[in-house]
């Protein structure tokens, strides 16, 4: 050991000069350093402060609070929206008109049979009969594609077709 220092003692002068170059070289390194970090510095305040004086974080908290709002807004009209189409279900959707001559002595196809259903044949059926000295109308209820009243031929097929639809 006595050795190692005895040769430490005599290149004490090659030794500080080592050491004060690398004291040196790291206040270089450092100075480097710190004109970079001030260049980063002014890069990152410029992008959190915009022109209009509003900084990136209060806009993307902005922005995360109006995506919310939007995502709560959504789910209800989803739940409208299928609301809609089951309350839908039960308007009239499918109507029918099957237009006919009532009689054999003529008079045109003056006559009619108008079935008006929801989506589940639930609904109506008017029928019209045009004669030369009188007109009836009459009105039967449907329950899924048929009624309690008895039925013509013409009110079947507007029943029928109305399902179709």
């Amino acid at each position: 050991m006595s050795n190692y220092m005895q040769l430490l003692h005599q290149n004490m002068e090659t030794v500080y000069l080592v050491l004060a170059a690398l004291v040196l070289l790291l206040l270089v390194i450092v100075v480097i350093l710190l004109f970079r970090v001030s260049s980063l510095k002014k890069r990152f305040e410029r992008l959190m402060l915009q022109d209009d004086g509003v900084d990136l974080e209060g806009l993307i908290n902005n922005y995360k609070l109006m995506a919310d709002d939007l995502a709560i807004r959504s789910e209800k009209l989803e739940q409208v929206s299928a609301q809609t189409c089951k309350d839908m279900e039960r308007h009239i959707q499918n109507v029918a008109l099957v237009r006919y001559s009532a009689f054999e002595q003529g008079g045109g196809e003056l006559s009619f049979s108008a079935a008006m259903l929801d989506k589940k044949g639930d609904g109506v059926i008017f029928t019209s009969i045009f004669g030369r000295d009188e007109a009836r109308f009459y009105g039967k209820p449907v329950k899924a594609g048929k009624s309690e009243y008895n039925l013509s031929d013409e009110e079947k097929q507007a029943i029928k077709e109305a399902m179709k639809k």
